[in-house]
C-alpha cells in the first residue's frame, strides 16, 4: 500500500453538499476562507495520524498518511471542522460522533500494532521520525568478592 497526501479537493469530495455549504457560510461569518479552515484541519489531522502511526511503524514522506487510514483521517477532519465552527455543530450528529470515536480507536490500534500499517515503499527514516521506546544500558557494580580476592580463605 502507499502513503498518500490528503488534498483539499479530496476532502471536499467526501463532504456532503450541506456540509460544504455550512463550511463556506461559517468561514465567511468568521472572516476566514473555507480553504484556510480546511487546510488547517488537514494539517492538524495529518499530524495526529502520523503521531499515532509513528509509535510502531516507519513513517512515509512528510505530509503523507497510510492509505489504510484515509477514511479514518477524513472522519477526524469532519470532527475537527464540525466542532471548531459554531454553525456546524448541528452537522455533528450521532452518526458522525460514532464515526470519530471509531477513527480514534483505529489510531490507537495502529499505535499498539493491532491495526497493521504497510510500510512505505522506501522505508528510509524520516527526519521527523518519532523515536520509540528507548533502551537504557545499566552497568553493574564492580564485584567485590571474586576468586582472586577470596583465594586462600
Amino acid at each position: 500500500m502507499a502513503w498518500i497526501p490528503l488534498t483539499e479537493l479530496e476532502v471536499q469530495s467526501r463532504l456532503t453538499a450541506a456540509e460544504l455549504t455550512a463550511l463556506k457560510t461559517a468561514a465567511i461569518a468568521g472572516s476566514q476562507t473555507a480553504s484556510a479552515i480546511l487546510a488547517a484541519a488537514i494539517n492538524t489531522v495529518i499530524g495526529e495520524v502520523r503521531g499515532y502511526v509513528a509509535k510502531k511503524n516507519t513513517l512515509g514522506e512528510a505530509g503523507t498518511i497510510p492509505d489504510e487510514l484515509e477514511a479514518t483521517a477524513l472522519a477526524l477532519i469532519r470532527r475537527h471542522l464540525f466542532t471548531r465552527l459554531p454553525n456546524m455543530k448541528a452537522l455533528f450528529d450521532d452518526l458522525r460522533q460514532q464515526e470519530a470515536k471509531d477513527a480514534l480507536q483505529r489510531l490507537r490500534d495502529a499505535a499498539k500494532g493491532d491495526f497493521v500499517i504497510v510500510p512505505p515503499v522506501e522505508a528510509a527514516p524520516e527526519a521527523e521520525q518519532a523515536g520509540g521506546n528507548g533502551t537504557q544500558l545499566v552497568n553493574s557494580r564492580p564485584r567485590i568478592a571474586t576468586r582472586k580476592t577470596m583465594a586462600g580463605l
